[in-house]
């Protein structure tokens, strides 16, 4: 029989973080492929009933426009009867430099595009 590796957690670790950790990784994978040159950062806000997903733009347009819906419908059949109850899924969209004033910068950061690609 295998044995798993036990992960330890912080004594302030509970269902809140364990939610976080769940909704982070489950954009980290939703995302995969739609991730193209216009995006300069993605991040997760998990809330007790809603996953906000923080997207910082260059610029908008029709491709990023359907990447996002992509990327939104990917998150919600990833979570479809996994997790219960449902929670509603977000996209809120900023444009410009993904530094402190990105309300999502202070999120779980998936994404955030190297200087290098600038």
């Amino acid at each position: 029989m295998q044995r798993f590796p036990v992960v330890r957690v912080g004594s302030g670790t509970g269902p809140a973080q364990a939610w976080s950790n769940a909704a982070t990784l489950t954009v980290l994978q939703a995302s995969q492929g739609l991730i193209g040159p216009e995006i300069l950062g993605l991040s997760v806000q998990a809330e007790p009933a809603e996953i906000i997903v923080h997207v910082c733009l260059r610029a908008t347009n029709d491709e990023v426009s359907t990447d996002l819906a992509d990327l939104e419908s990917a998150i919600d059949a990833l979570l479809t009867g996994v997790v219960d109850p449902p929670v509603k899924i977000s996209l809120r969209i900023h444009e410009g430099e993904p530094g402190p004033e990105w309300p999502g910068y202070g999120q779980h950061r998936v994404y955030l595009v190297s200087d290098r690609l600038r």
